[in-house]
């Protein structure tokens, strides 16, 4: 009987050892104990086989006395629930696969009627058929360190950006002070979520605000942060990933912005750690030209967060949602060595996301081609001492835009898709796709993208990251010369041009119109 026990309990919480194709996402207790892991169908049924042939095999297959064995019977149970679980994950990825115009989808539409339906979607108003994240609670886990604090009118409250990782759901204190440093009210409880964001209710008299991880905890002067309300406005901005490292990001740089421009951009957040000195002096111009806000943030190398996945680009996604909300219509997140293409050669990007939006939709999401780069980019020395024509015929030539042209096929959606995002429309971003909409899943959707339509240009070098993914990514389908539109390439090689001159100070007067 303990040896039958313990089986069914592998059925409901199966080891790795077992289910070697589960999926990489559990849920676990605050414990750290395993909890229900979702699995595809084929690992399920799998399981089932190595669950019954335990149960059975001291068992006869046929029946006794009219009634069947005690252990076929469990085995039985055990089946019809992995039978469950297993078309639930086949559901959940027949969802993954809906055409990018959901919303007026047949089968989609039928899905939804399905008194099931709701069952297989995340809790609350969080995103369809998105994982919950639980705070898992490590012993690497970081301190509370806030560093910027947002009004959100949205929901009348006050955000704090916490440069914490792994404490999504921990426990904080809201901290209350007036214009004299003075802790004027008593500390709100609260938890960390959405992640790297403390939420705490306004209060009047208020002029800085700290989060502590206990109610008491003693905050100095320098600590307090004053809190930041952003006038509305119609621009549409882009957010790109940490720029640092060892690695030259100028030219990718510089194409990410110009590109944009072109597209209808009109201001840019980018965040920096460190980067070589042509980086630097691109990132200072565009500062000083009011095109880019430029926010330094602390070398993650310095604490705890340089071993968490994604620790800074994370926190950089949720600092950019609350700097857009009530003061841009459009935000984008994307990467440095993104674009966001569009195959109209009449229009940019702009005009048609005013043409395609409607009230209901909270972001648009569109699916990743990439475009493999041979080779690495000018070092940072070629801006300062390249002659201008050479540096004019760097951009004409070895712009990747113009370079490197062989795209992959679509990848499915959802797959490392990206999205534009209407900044009020979101309460929780994720790196590919929104995690949770602010006035929940019956006021806002998302708009599945059709690659013919748009698309995310990824221009990834060849290097360990082709190794390794080159083969996922052929299995979409052949690579194809694909070219963007000549009218807003040829913008972006004369609004680049432009900003190598500016910064090499040679005055040029067919760049006034840039600026």
């Amino acid at each position: 009987m303990d040896d039958r026990r313990r089986v069914v309990t592998v059925a409901v919480v199966p080891p790795d050892a077992v289910v070697g194709q589960a999926q990489k996402w559990n849920r676990t207790t605050e414990s750290g104990q395993p909890g229900l892991r979702w699995m595809d169908a084929d690992s399920h049924s799998h399981l089932a086989n190595i669950v019954c042939h335990e149960m059975t095999q001291r068992s006869a297959p046929s029946t006794v006395g009219g009634k069947w064995p005690e252990q076929t019977v469990k085995c039985t149970s055990v089946l019809a629930l992995l039978t469950l679980f297993g078309i639930m994950s086949v559901l959940v990825g027949y969802v993954d696969l809906r055409p990018a115009t959901y919303t007026g989808d047949y089968h989609w539409k039928r899905f939804e009627q399905l008194p099931f339906s709701g069952i297989l979607e995340a809790r609350g108003n969080m995103s369809p058929f998105m994982p919950v994240p639980t705070y898992i609670k490590h012993a690497n886990a970081e301190p509370l360190r806030p560093l910027y604090a947002y009004y959100d009118p949205r929901f009348q409250r006050i955000s704090v950006l916490i440069l914490s990782s792994e404490v999504l759901n921990a426990t904080a204190y809201c901290r209350y002070f007036d214009d004299a440093y003075a802790e004027f009210k008593a500390a709100h409880r609260t938890v960390v979520y959405p992640d790297y964001v403390v939420n705490c209710p306004p209060a009047e008299n208020i002029k800085y605000i700290f989060v502590t991880g206990t109610a008491h905890a003693s905050v100095e002067k320098k600590q307090m942060i004053s809190i930041t309300i952003d006038p509305h406005s119609t621009r549409w901005p882009f957010a790109s990933a940490p720029i640092y490292g060892d690695y030259h990001h100028w030219f990718l740089l510089l194409q990410f912005v110009e590109f944009h421009r072109a597209n209808g951009a009109s201001n840019f957040i980018i965040y920096h750690i460190n980067s070589d000195n042509a980086t630097r002096a691109l990132l200072d111009h565009y500062g000083r030209r009011g095109v880019a806000q430029v926010i330094d943030l602390p070398d993650p190398r310095s604490n705890l967060c340089a071993g968490a996945h994604r620790c800074r680009h994370n926190f950089q996604i949720q600092d950019c949602l609350m700097r857009s909300v009530n003061r841009f219509r459009y935000a984008a997140v994307i990467d440095i060595d993104e674009l966001m293409a569009l195959t109209d050669p009449t229009k940019t990007m702009l005009d048609w996301l005013r043409s395609m939006d409607r009230p209901y939709f909270g972001s648009f999401q569109f699916r990743c081609r990439w475009a493999m780069r041979k080779s690495v980019d000018p070092a940072p020395h070629y801006l300062f001492d390249s002659a201008i024509d050479e540096l004019d015929q760097l951009v004409e030539k070895k712009l990747p835009a113009i370079r490197f042209t062989k795209l992959s096929s679509p990848a499915p959606q959802r797959h490392t898709s990206k999205c534009i995002i209407k900044p009020e429309a979101v309460e929780y971003m994720g790196v590919h796709y929104v995690r949770q909409y602010s006035g929940g899943k019956e006021a806002y959707r998302t708009y599945f993208v059709e690659a013919e339509d748009a698309y995310t240009r990824h221009y990834r070098n060849l290097s360990t990251w082709g190794v390794i993914n080159f083969r996922e990514v052929s299995s979409f389908g052949q690579f194809s010369i694909v070219e963007l539109p000549s009218k807003v390439l040829e913008e972006t090689v004369s609004r680049s041009k432009c900003t190598l001159h500016a910064i090499r100070n040679i005055t040029t007067p067919s760049c006034a119109q840039y600026y």
